[in-house]
């Protein structure tokens, strides 16, 4: 679940209740550009589950999970953003990396080839079918 705006930090309230209510905060990776917000959510429910989303070629991708100081379960970036050797180190690390929006077959077998851990994208037939 992308979370794109806080509102004054009330969403993150808001929507752990709703998810604890209904038993499904377990079923749900959070994500967001607003690490503030992710952080903020994770002392608020623990056992969420974050993923760091980012969207640029970092140094160092393990230094970002490190910095956010609690349990991150994956990091989200664009397609274009992918080295093999980070997601390497990131799977290694025992977290998932996650990749939008992948709609042209070479990219989507370039992701499979970097061993990304799943593929968001508008032609799931396709993906499909590349992934036999």
């Amino acid at each position: 679940m992308e979370l794109k705006v806080s509102y004054g930090g009330s969403i993150e309230h808001k929507v752990v209740a709703l998810l604890r209510e209904y038993g499904r905060l377990s079923s749900v990776i959070f994500s967001s550009y607003d690490h503030r917000m992710l952080y903020r959510l994770k002392q608020l429910a623990p056992e969420a589950r974050i993923s760091l989303v980012y969207d640029g070629k970092l140094l160092r991708p393990l230094r970002l999970i490190e910095d956010f100081e609690l349990e991150v379960e994956a990091v989200s970036l664009h397609h274009t953003m992918v080295e093999r050797e980070d997601v390497i180190a990131i799977r290694n690390s025992g977290r998932q990396v996650i990749v939008w929006t992948v709609n042209e077959e070479e990219a989507m077998k370039r992701m499979l080839d970097c061993g990304v851990s799943a593929i968001i994208t508008d032609y799931p037939a396709k993906l499909r079918r590349i992934m036999g």
